[in-house]
């Protein structure tokens, strides 16, 4: 076939899942319209995509007020994000982590790792950039991102997570790559290189390290 279309739910889940896809490589898709667009754990790598227009899902966490969300590309382990241009995604253009454990009390003692992931050479704009995110307030070594590279992208033009309106969402920072939670927290990362990236003309802080309790 030339091309595929479909439609899916925008309010709910991924448009595309990849679930220990043991190798699987996504190429050359464009995932336009949806919540959140590609969420991929355990495949191979995901190149020379065209992501966007994401956002319209719904969102709760862990008993939290509902409010919109959508990431375009996000990804846990062993992954490889390559090549691809992301643009006017609600929240993060490439979600490198996040540590959903660390956010919920239940599970402290619950291990997450996430790591042995490159994102390289991307195009990203008017997103919330590259978003890395580990809720715990101190180190936790079963909650900890490992092994990480992030390099030689270009992420441009980053806008405020937020509501339509413009308006920062509750506990978001427009930004390109935040880390951690409550400044000066030793966030929990073994391995986390961020290089050669050109960050350009973007509405808050260039870096932002640690997330500030408001």
């Amino acid at each position: 076939y030339e091309s595929i279309e479909f439609c899916c739910d925008p309010y709910n889940g991924s448009v595309v899942t990849l679930e220990f896809g043991h190798g699987a490589i996504l190429d050359n898709l464009a995932v336009l319209y949806g919540g959140h667009a590609i969420e991929a754990n355990g495949g191979k790598a995901v190149q020379n995509c065209e992501v966007g227009y994401m956002g319209a899902m719904t969102h709760t966490f862990y008993d939290a007020e509902t409010n919109y969300s959508g990431d375009g590309i996000s990804h846990t382990l062993n992954m490889l994000v390559e090549n691809n241009y992301v643009h006017h995604v609600f929240n993060g253009g490439i979600a490198a982590g996040e540590m959903s454990f660390a956010a919920d009390e239940a599970h402290a003692n619950t291990e997450e790792i996430q790591g042995n992931n490159t994102i390289r050479g991307n195009l990203i704009e008017y997103t919330a950039g590259i978003t890395l995110i580990n809720w715990e307030e101190e180190v936790n070594e079963l909650h900890m991102f490992k092994n990480i590279t992030i390099e030689d992208n270009y992420v441009m033009y980053a806008s405020t997570a937020g509501n339509p309106s413009g308006e920062k969402a509750p506990n978001i920072i427009g930004t390109m790559v935040f880390t951690g939670r409550d400044v000066p927290t030793p966030c929990a990362n073994e391995n986390l290189v961020i290089k050669d990236n050109v960050f350009y003309c973007l509405q808050d802080a260039l870096i932002i390290s640690g997330m500030p309790e408001k």
